[in-house]
C-alpha cells in the first residue's frame, strides 16, 4: 500500500498521448481523469497510459468525446486556448486505481506545492516542488490563476496535479509551463475556481475518498497524526481478523445519485450519537418499491464506516424477497452472533437468550447494523440494541409505526435533475450527462423511480446503437411501459408484486379499483364509492395502502398513487369482472357529480339552463358541505379529479356526465377565475354536447364559453359564441336559457364598443328574469348594466345600477355578486371623489368577499381600496393594502387581478419617487393583461407607464394606448392617451400640438363624466391666457387598480 501523499499523486497520474500536445492527467473519480483542453484538442483517437510501480504498464482508450468546460472568451498568456482549458476523460480497464483528494478551498500564501508530470524533453517523470508567487488575475487576462514559482515544470507536464503540501489536497491543475516569456515559472487553473462548472466529478471525489480511506491516511501521516507503524497497522486490521468478519456491507453503488440532503441529515446525527453515553440511534427509513431504500442505507454505512471502527453489519430479513419467507427474529440474531464472531455452539437456543447474548455484545461495542427490508416491527425489535453507541439502520416498504423512538426518513423518487444524472450514469453515456434534454422523457416516463429508470438504463447500456430518441420512442408505442422496466429477474412489475401480496382481499380489492380512478389522487369519500363499503372502512383500508408504500399522502387525508403503482393496478383491474369494474366506475362518477352538485348549490352564478338530466344513486357517504368556505374548499381540493371524471366519462359512453359536471364547477371556476381550467373543461363539454346532439346542452356550455371568452379578453369570439347560444334557446322557447346568454352576450358587446345593442340586449335579460321570477339573473343583468354605464362615463347612472344590483344579492343571499356589486359601486364612487363611500364599499365588499369564501372578489375589493388610499394620500396604508392584495392574487393564481394591483403599486411607487421600481412593476401588469389577452387592460397598462416614462417612451406608449383605445371604444383610456401625448408637447414648448391634442382629450373625458375634465379645462385656459407656458410639469393623477386616472 502506499504510504505517501507523493506515492499517492503519482499512481493517480496518467499519460495522455494522441492530442496535438502531450500532457498528463490524473484521476478525480472511478474512470475520470481531468486534464487540460489543449493536451486533448486535435490529433488522432486519445489514449491513456497508466504506468504503475513494478507492473507492467496499461494503455486504454478514452470514451466517447472528453468533456470540456466551456470557455469564457479569456485568453491564456502564451497558449492558444481560452480559460479554463479544462477537460474530463473517461475511461475503463484500469483496476482499482486511487484518486487525488479535491481541495475546494484556495491556496494561501506561504502555501508550497508538488507537481508530477512527464517532461516532453526527456520524458523522466518529476516530482517538482513549486511555491505560490501570486493567487488571481494574470496581467490583463480577467481569470484566476494560480502563478507558481518554479523553473523544472516544464513542456509536457500541463495536466498535471498541483498538490498543496500545507492541506495535503490537490488544489489545481497546471496549464502552463515555462516558456521564455515566464523562465521561473508555470500557471495552474485553480480547482475551486472550476469545481462550479464540474459538479459530477466534484460529487465522485467526495464518494470516492468516502469509500477509499488510502489518501486520508496518507494525509495523516504526512501531518504527524499517526505514525507509520499505527497507519500500517490499522491496515492490517482491515484485511483481516475478526474485524473483516464484522464489515459484510455489501459494495457501494457506483451509479449512486442524490439524495445529498438525507445523508448528510443522517450523518450529522450519527456524530451525535456515537459521542460517549449517547442513545443507540434507530432510524427507519422507507419508501415504495424501487425507490432506493437498500442502495441509499449501503451509501450511508459506506460514507459513516469510520465512525464505527468496531464494524459495519448488514443483514438481509428478505420481507419483500420472491421465493422465500421473511426471516425469522431468532434466525436473524444466529446470523448477527455468528457474524460478531460467534461459533454455532456458542449460541443459545431460543429467542429471548439470543437477544440478550447481542445485547451484551453491542453495549461494548460502537457498531452500525443495517437491517434490509424488514416486514415488521415483531421482526425487527428483537435485533436492536439495549444500550451503547451503535447506529441501527432499518429499511422496509411499510411504515415502521409502532418504532415510536425512531428516527424516519421517508425516500421520495429522485428531483428530475438528480433522475437524468442517474440514468446516464447507468447508461455509461457521457453526452448525456452533458445533456439532459434528451433524457428527461424517459425519466418522467419511469416516473423519477431509480429501479425503473436503471432498468431502462441498462437497455442503452447494453445496446450500444441505440440512442435516448430510440429508447423513448419505444416507451412512447408501449402499450404497457412496465414490461419494458424488466432485466433478467428484475422489474418493477415484480418488485410491486411482492408487496401487493402482502395485501388482504379487502385491500388489494381497493388497491386494484384505485388504478380505475381517473384522477391523481383521492380521500375516503370517494375511495368508499370506488369499493361501495363506508367511509370508515375505506380510510382504514387507504391507511393499510400507505403503511405499504402503495400509496403517498401528499397532505392530510388524501391519499396519490405514483404512476407506475397506478399502471400496476390498472393492469390488475383490468383482469377483473368487466360488469363490477364498469360499476365500480359508475359509482365514482355518480359522488363526484352528486357531490360537485351539492357544493355549487353554494356557489353557483346564475340558474343553470340546458344541463341535460343525470339520474344517479345519491351516494350514502359525502362531505359535511354547508356553507360557501366548505364548497369552495371542496371543489378546490377535486377541481383535478373532476376534469378528469369529465374526461373518463366522454370516453366511456356517458356525456351527459360530461355536460353536467362542466355546468356544476362554472360558478366556482368563474368565482376563483380559474381561467384555463374552465376553458378545459368546455371543450370537453362541448365535444361531448355534440356526442349527445342536445342543442341545448350546446347553449349550456356555450353561454358558460363566452363568458369565459370575455374574461380572457376575447370578446369578439365571445360575442359570436353567445350570438349562437341566444339563438338556439330563442328557437327552443327557453326563456331562461335566453336570458343568461343575452346577459353575457351584453357584457362582452360592452368590450367591444356595441353600447346600443349591449343596452338591448341588458333590458331584455332584465325582462325575461322578472317574468321567471329569478332576482338572482335580474341582479346580474342590472350589475352588467352599470358596469357599461361606467365604461361609457354614465356614473350616476352606474351607481344607481350597482345599488340595486347590491341590494337583489343581498336580498337572495348571494354574497359572491354582493361582493362584486360593492366593489363595482365604490369603484364608481372613487371615481367621482367621492372617497369616504368608496373606502366603506370596499370595506363591505371585502366582509362579503371573506363571508363567502371568495378569495379573488377580495383581492379586488383590497386593490381598490388601496386606489382610494392613494387618492386620497395616504400611501403608507396604501402599499400595506395593495401588498396584501398582491399576495392574495398570487396564492389563488389570479393573474388579472394582480395585473390591476401592480398598476396602483406602480402608482405608489412613482409618486414616492421609486421610479425603476414603478417602471418594473407596471411592465409587469402590461405583460399579464397581454397573456390575458385583455385589450381594455393593456390600454390602461400602457397609459401608466406613459405617465412614468421617458420622454420618447412616453409618446410610444401613450400612442400605442391610444390606438387601442380607439379600437375598443374605450373613451376614458382614449381621454388619457391623448392628454398623455399633449402634456409630451407642453414640456417641449409645443402649444399648438398640446392645445389641438388637450381639446380631443376634454372631449373624451366629457364623454365619461371624469374628475379629469377640470384638469383639462385648467389647462386649455391656461393656454387660451398665455400662449408661452414655461414646461408646465405632467398633471397629478392616481391610478385606480386597473389604471385609470382619478
Amino acid at each position: 500500500m502506499a504510504e505517501r501523499l507523493e506515492d499517492l499523486v503519482r499512481l493517480s497520474t496518467v499519460r495522455v498521448v494522441g492530442g496535438r500536445a502531450a500532457g498528463a492527467g490524473f484521476f478525480v473519480g472511478p474512470g475520470a481523469v481531468l486534464t487540460c483542453e489543449h493536451v486533448v484538442a486535435g490529433g488522432g483517437p486519445l489514449m491513456v497510459r497508466w504506468d504503475r510501480d513494478r507492473e507492467e504498464t496499461i494503455e486504454v482508450p478514452v470514451l466517447g468525446t472528453p468533456i470540456v468546460v466551456p470557455g469564457r472568451g479569456r485568453p491564456i498568456p502564451a497558449l492558444d486556448c481560452d480559460y479554463p482549458d479544462i477537460a474530463v476523460l473517461r475511461v475503463d480497464g484500469l483496476p482499482d486505481h486511487p484518486c487525488v483528494m479535491l481541495e475546494d478551498d484556495w491556496p494561501e500564501p506561504g502555501d508550497t506545492f508538488q507537481v508530477f508530470g512527464y517532461p516532453a524533453e526527456g520524458g523522466a517523470t518529476l516530482l517538482t516542488p513549486a511555491r505560490l508567487i501570486y493567487r488571481g488575475p494574470h496581467g490583463t487576462a480577467p481569470a484566476v490563476f494560480v502563478d507558481l514559482g518554479s523553473d523544472t515544470i516544464k513542456p509536457g507536464m500541463s495536466g498535471a496535479a498541483l498538490l498543496n503540501l500545507r492541506t495535503g489536497q490537490v488544489c489545481g491543475v497546471v496549464t502552463a509551463s515555462k516558456h521564455s516569456d515566464r523562465p521561473d515559472g508555470a500557471l495552474a487553473i485553480p480547482w475551486a475556481e472550476i469545481r462550479a462548472e464540474l459538479p459530477d466529478i466534484a460529487a465522485a471525489n467526495r464518494d470516492f475518498h468516502h469509500r477509499d480511506g488510502r489518501w486520508e491516511k496518507a494525509r495523516r501521516l504526512a501531518s504527524g497524526a499517526d505514525d507509520v507503524a499505527g497507519v500500517r497497522a490499522e491496515t492490517a486490521q482491515s484485511l483481516g481478523g475478526l474485524a473483516t468478519a464484522t464489515r459484510t456491507l455489501p459494495r457501494d453503488v457506483a451509479s449512486f445519485t442524490g439524495r445529498e440532503r438525507e445523508l448528510e441529515s443522517l450523518m450529522d446525527i450519527a456524530r451525535i450519537s456515537t459521542t460517549e453515553g449517547a442513545v443507540v440511534g434507530v432510524h427507519s427509513i422507507g419508501g415504495m418499491a424501487g425507490v432506493g431504500k437498500t442502495a441509499f442505507v449501503v451509501r450511508a454505512g459506506h460514507l459513516m464506516s469510520g465512525m464505527f471502527p468496531d464494524g459495519q453489519i448488514f443483514l438481509q430479513l428478505h420481507g419483500h424477497t420472491a421465493g422465500q419467507r421473511p426471516v425469522d427474529p431468532a434466525d436473524a440474531l444466529a446470523s448477527l452472533l455468528q457474524t460478531a464472531g460467534l461459533s454455532a455452539k456458542e449460541i443459545p437456543t431460543g429467542l429471548d437468550m439470543r437477544a440478550r447474548m447481542w445485547r451484551d455484545y453491542l453495549a461494548a461495542r460502537r457498531l452500525l447494523i443495517v437491517l434490509d427490508d424488514a416486514i415488521g416491527y415483531d421482526q425487527v425489535s428483537p435485533l436492536l440494541p439495549g444500550t451503547g453507541e451503535s447506529m441501527v439502520l432499518i429499511t422496509s416498504r411499510r411504515h415502521l409505526t409502532a418504532l415510536t423512538d425512531a428516527h424516519v426518513i421517508n425516500l421520495e423518487t429522485l428531483p428530475p435533475h438528480d433522475a437524468a444524472q442517474l440514468f446516464a450514469r447507468v447508461a455509461s453515456r457521457t453526452d448525456l450527462m452533458l445533456d439532459e434534454s434528451a433524457v428527461m422523457p424517459i425519466v418522467e416516463a419511469a416516473g423519477y423511480l431509480p429501479l425503473a429508470i436503471s432498468l431502462l438504463a441498462s437497455q442503452l447500456r447494453h445496446h450500444p446503437t441505440w440512442t435516448a430518441t430510440d429508447l423513448l420512442a419505444d416507451i412512447l408505442a408501449a402499450r404497457n411501459r412496465l414490461e419494458l422496466m424488466a432485466a433478467e429477474n428484475v422489474s418493477v412489475t415484480a418488485a410491486l408484486e411482492l408487496s401487493y401480496q402482502d395485501l388482504t382481499v379487502e385491500q388489494g380489492r381497493l388497491f386494484r379499483r384505485i388504478g380505475m380512478h381517473p384522477g391523481t389522487d383521492l380521500d375516503r369519500y370517494a375511495a368508499a364509492a370506488l369499493d361501495a363499503v363506508d367511509v370508515s372502512t375505506a380510510r382504514r383500508q387507504l391507511e393499510v395502502l400507505y403503511d405499504y408504500n402503495l400509496l403517498t399522502q401528499p397532505v392530510h387525508g388524501r391519499f396519490r398513487a405514483h404512476d407506475l403503482v397506478r399502471e400496476y393496478a390498472r393492469g390488475l383491474a383490468a383482469a377483473e369482472n368487466a360488469a363490477k369494474a364498469e360499476a365500480a366506475g359508475k359509482r365514482l362518477l355518480s359522488y363526484y357529480l352528486y357531490t360537485a352538485r351539492l357544493a355549487d348549490t353554494f356557489l353557483e352564478r346564475r340558474a343553470a339552463a340546458g344541463v341535460p338530466e343525470v339520474q344517479i344513486d345519491p351516494p350514502p357517504w359525502v362531505p359535511d358541505i354547508r356553507s360557501t368556505r366548505a364548497a369552495g374548499a371542496w371543489m378546490n381540493n377535486e377541481i383535478a379529479n373532476l376534469f378528469a371524471a369529465a374526461e373518463h366519462a366522454a370516453l366511456h359512453g356517458w356525456p351527459a356526465i360530461t355536460v353536467a359536471l362542466s355546468s356544476s364547477v362554472h360558478g366556482f371556476l368563474r368565482g376563483r377565475s380559474q381561467l384555463d381550467q374552465a376553458a378545459a373543461f368546455h371543450s370537453s363539454a362541448l365535444r361531448a354536447a355534440h356526442d349527445l346532439d342536445d342543442p341545448l346542452a350546446e347553449a349550456s356550455i356555450l353561454t358558460d364559453s363566452g363568458g369565459f371568452q370575455r374574461l380572457f379578453g376575447d370578446p369578439n369570439g365571445a360575442v359570436e359564441c353567445l350570438r349562437r347560444a341566444v339563438d338556439i334557446y330563442r328557437s327552443a322557447g327557453d326563456a331562461l336559457g335566453e336570458a343568461n346568454a343575452l346577459d353575457e352576450l351584453a357584457a362582452s358587446q360592452v368590450r367591444i364598443g356595441e353600447y346600443a345593442n349591449a343596452s338591448d340586449n341588458l333590458t331584455r335579460a332584465q325582462g325575461l328574469y322578472r317574468d321567471l321570477g329569478d332576482r338572482r339573473g335580474e341582479a346580474h343583468a342590472l350589475n352588467h348594466l352599470g358596469a357599461m354605464q361606467d365604461v361609457v362615463g354614465d356614473y350616476h347612472a352606474a351607481l344607481a345600477s350597482q345599488d340595486k344590483a347590491l341590494a337583489l344579492y343581498i336580498d337572495v343571499d348571494y354574497l359572491v355578486g354582493a361582493a362584486n356589486a360593492a366593489n363595482e359601486l365604490g369603484y364608481v364612487q372613487r371615481l367621482i371623489g367621492d372617497y369616504g363611500a368608496a373606502a366603506a364599499s370596499q370595506e363591505r365588499a371585502i366582509e362579503l368577499a371573506r363571508t363567502a369564501g371568495f378569495p379573488s372578489g377580495e383581492a379586488d375589493a383590497l386593490s381598490e381600496l388601496g386606489a382610494v388610499q392613494i387618492a386620497t394620500g395616504n400611501l403608507t396604508l396604501a402599499a400595506t393594502t395593495l401588498a396584501q392584495a398582491s399576495r392574495q392574487c398570487r396564492s389563488i393564481g389570479y393573474r388579472r387581478g394582480e395585473a390591476a394591483v401592480l398598476l396602483s403599486l406602480g402608482a405608489v411607487q412613482y409618486t414616492l419617487g421609486e421610479h425603476e421600481e414603478a417602471r418594473a412593476n407596471l411592465s409587469r401588469a402590461l405583460r399579464l393583461y397581454r397573456d390575458a389577452r385583455d385589450r381594455l387592460g393593456e390600454a390602461k397598462a400602457l397609459n401608466a407607464i406613459g405617465e412614468t416614462a421617458l420622454p420618447d417612451e412616453a409618446v410610444a406608449s401613450h400612442q400605442e394606448a391610444l390606438t387601442l383605445a380607439t379600437e375598443i371604444r374605450s373613451p376614458e383610456e382614449r381621454a388619457r392617451a391623448l392628454e398623455g401625448l399633449a402634456t409630451h408637447h407642453l414640456n417641449r414648448n409645443e402649444h399648438e400640438e398640446a392645445e389641438d391634442l388637450l381639446k380631443q382629450s376634454l372631449a373624451s373625458y366629457r364623454q365619461t363624466s371624469s374628475p379629469r375634465v377640470r384638469n383639462v379645462e385648467s389647462l386649455l385656459s391656461e393656454l387660451e391666457g398665455s400662449r408661452s407656458v414655461d414646461k408646465p410639469q405632467r398633471p397629478d393623477g392616481t391610478l385606480r387598480p386597473d389604471g385609470t386616472s382619478s
